[in-house]
């Protein structure tokens, strides 16, 4: 396997010299331990980050701690912790058991967040180049389908020519091919992939 200077820097000391294999590119609808700890360490970095002295949310991120409790919980607002270390132990609960397809739509749910911060978003979206995922964040807001890494260089590359050309219509059919894609409704993907290529004509 060629690696590029950033993965071999994701490897152990024992996978460079050979003792533990190196590790693979992970299939659709597959989601590691490691990434799922992960989501957890940035989201309880988040947490503490904006907890106060009495264990209370900070008011901004109240309002996504509700968001949370009602969209991702599936919980009554009633029913809601107002102290953030019981929070965060339910939404840790919830990383760890969720099925991949639930647990993507929550990091979705979290980038979309304008109380949420950039460095949260940006963590999350290493998070699943660094654990050889088959899915990608792009624009810190859709999780889209990449099944081997030499699709995400050219998926990812694409996207960054469409955005520097100012293509907006095209950029947007791409990022609808791989919505589509990690959805498995791969007609509407081949149709967006191609819409994208016929409005860069």
């Amino acid at each position: 396997m060629n690696m590029g200077l950033n993965n071999q820097r994701n490897l152990t000391f024992s996978q460079r010299i050979g003792i533990e294999p190196l590790p693979t590119q992970l299939k659709l609808e597959e989601i590691s331990d490691d990434h799922r700890r992960l989501i957890d360490l940035y989201v309880s970095n988040e947490i503490k980050e904006n907890t106060d002295y009495f264990n209370c949310f900070k008011p901004e991120w109240d309002v996504v701690a509700r968001e949370i409790h009602v969209w991702i919980l599936k919980q009554k607002i009633g029913d809601i912790d107002h102290y953030a270390y019981q929070f965060r132990e339910k939404v840790s609960k919830f990383i760890y058991e969720a099925k991949y397809n639930k647990l993507f739509e929550f990091v979705e749910f979290i980038c979309a967040q304008d109380n949420c911060s950039n460095e949260l978003k940006a963590n999350l979206a290493n998070s699943f180049e660094k654990t050889y995922s088959a899915y990608r964040l792009v624009d810190s807001c859709y999780v889209v389908a990449i099944s081997t890494k030499e699709q995400a260089v050219a998926y990812l590359e694409a996207i960054e020519i469409a955005t520097k050309q100012d293509a907006t219509g095209p950029r947007a059919h791409l990022i609808n091919a791989g919505k589509y894609a990690a959805d498995q409704s791969w007609n509407d993907s081949v149709r967006e992939s191609i819409q994208s290529v016929l409005k860069n004509r």
